[in-house]
């Protein structure tokens, strides 16, 4: 078996379709997605951790004498299941 290669290129059967319309239902009555609302709160949060994170950068190197024109920035970045959807 090569690791290059789909299983299967089939489409999904009836029985794959109802299986995943139960699980997509099931795990709404166990409310385990989460609301926009909670969704646009996270983009705000990490918007505003990113940005004292810029901050601190900028800060740290000037103390270190690295010229602002050099345009010191960091990334930061997420993990996990964020942004799966």
């Amino acid at each position: 078996m090569s690791l290059d290669k789909p299983l299967s290129e089939a489409l999904p059967s009836a029985m794959d379709l109802k299986l995943s319309g139960e699980l997509e239902a099931r795990l709404h009555h166990e409310n385990v997605f989460e609301a926009p609302e909670e969704c646009a709160r996270r983009e705000e949060v990490l918007g505003e951790i990113n940005e004292i994170l810029q901050n601190w950068v900028l800060s740290a190197s000037a103390r270190k004498g690295i010229a602002e024109d050099l345009e010191p920035r960091c990334n930061l970045y997420t993990f996990g299941s964020y942004r799966l959807g």
